[in-house]
């Protein structure tokens, strides 16, 4: 039986908005999302994005904010989360001009008021940049990665950082400054949290020099590598994964973006291919690289 589908609002630009590519949150009996592209802004080509809600009891969708390029940010590539009644997230650019464009922002939302506050505005220094991912919550903290910054001299501008931000006293931390050798480069999707610790993806470098699927430990920044993709086009497990991790049960699912023979899956899916890990061994396929203090299972699924 097909499943039914019904377009509850079209998003059809430029004031409500365009290119909703974060998804939505669910809160209050409301949908909230971001937009990356919209809002009427001149300043930005097309608008530099906006904040919206959904009421999927009337339909009626309200812009909440619309960003100005400024130093509030621009271009919220990724969706919100609700913390303390508040919701957070994060701007592809904008905030200070260390950057051209701006280096991006992790903002705040009063969903009551639409009043927005940057939390904290990114230099490409000592903090990194273009936070393209969102954020997730451990504790009271929020998490999140840049794609550039850090002191790492093997990527042009450095090759990304984890960070945390501690909402109430509004201090960032670096939690972890990629290198771009064995433990990756460039955490273009994000954290997981799983268990004690935060799981993530770089889409590129690592041992074998497809990428990496990785452990933080939000306690100490110890960075993990979990699994090591080959880098090859001729390799079962893909390379580069462009895409974040999923906690279904005691595995993690992503999408790397490239692999052998998967053309039509990639055409199919937006994806190459699918995969699976565990922090703790499972079945066949293991690999050990020597930075790993453990096994770690990985099976190719399509």
């Amino acid at each position: 039986m097909a499943a039914d589908y019904k377009v509850e609002y079209s998003l059809n630009g430029p004031r409500p908005g365009f290119s909703a590519t974060g998804g939505l949150l669910v809160y209050g009996g409301k949908l909230y999302g971001t937009t990356m592209i919209g809002g009427g802004c001149p300043t930005c080509k097309d608008g530099c994005g906006t904040l919206f809600s959904f009421d999927p009891l009337t339909g009626a969708e309200a812009q909440l904010y619309a960003f100005t390029g400024g130093t509030d940010g621009a271009s919220p590539n990724a969706g919100l989360i609700e913390l303390g009644g508040k919701l957070y997230g994060t701007t592809l650019r904008g905030g200070s001009a260390n950057c051209h464009g701006g280096c991006g922002t992790v903002f705040s939302l009063d969903p009551s008021t639409g009043a927005e506050t940057v939390e904290h505005a990114f230099t490409l220094g000592d903090d990194g940049a273009f936070p393209e991912s969102g954020l997730v919550q451990f504790g009271t903290v929020l998490y999140g990665a840049t794609l550039d910054g850090g002191t790492a001299s093997q990527c042009e501008g450095g090759c990304g950082r984890a960070y945390s931000l501690d909402p109430v006293s509004g201090v960032e931390k670096v939690l972890y400054d990629f290198q771009g050798t064995g433990d990756g480069a460039y955490p273009w999707s994000g954290l997981t949290k799983f268990g004690a610790l935060l799981y993530g993806t770089a889409l590129a470098a690592g041992p074998l020099g497809g990428g990496t699927v990785f452990s933080l430990d939000p306690k100490t920044g110890t960075d993990a590598l979990v699994y090591a993709f080959k880098g090859r086009r001729a390799s079962k497990d893909g390379f580069s994964p462009y895409g974040g991790l999923l906690k279904v049960g005691d595995l993690l699912y992503g999408t790397p973006a490239s692999g052998a023979d998967t053309t039509t899956i990639f055409a199919a899916t937006a994806a190459a291919s699918y995969f699976h890990c565990s922090p703790q061994p499972v079945r066949r396929q293991s690999f050990t690289p020597s930075q790993a203090a453990r096994t770690v299972s990985f099976q190719r699924l399509i």
